[in-house]
């Protein structure tokens, strides 16, 4: 899905590093796919989608939806409700995820999933509204 997301800060130290607020969610994200040169305060479409390099992390909750950033990294616990194999936070969904479906019978359930990265491709600039 595409969402209109507003750059807070542009990292100096990592040049993949964004600071990026979406859908009332300020999110540290890895920049994936950037083809074109970007700036703080203007804003974009883009796609997120989240990465997991080793275990993969997925338990029913009962916290409350959003995203909780993991000591100074990228990693993040999504906590979210599972829907046909989607994970949704209110008007954010991430594509469905193949390992999700060996979770179906928490379809319709708040659950937790621990990410190493959420990462963001920028699709075009956008005008402020």
């Amino acid at each position: 899905m595409l969402y209109k997301c507003k750059i807070k800060k542009l990292d100096n130290t990592i040049e993949e590093a964004v600071l990026i607020e979406i859908n009332g969610y300020e999110l540290h994200c890895f920049i994936s796919y950037c083809p074109f040169k970007i700036f703080e305060n203007q804003f974009y479409e883009v796609e997120l989608s989240y990465e997991i390099f080793n275990d993969y992390i997925l338990d029913k909750s009962t916290s409350n939806i959003g995203f909780r950033k993991i000591d100074d990294s990228f990693k993040y616990e999504i906590t979210a409700e599972l829907k046909n194999n989607h994970l949704t936070l209110q008007n954010i969904q991430f594509e469905e995820d193949k390992y999700l479906i060996n979770y179906s019978y928490l379809d319709n359930c708040l659950v937790t999933l621990t990410v190493d990265r959420i990462s963001v491709s920028f699709i075009r600039e956008i005008q402020a509204a």
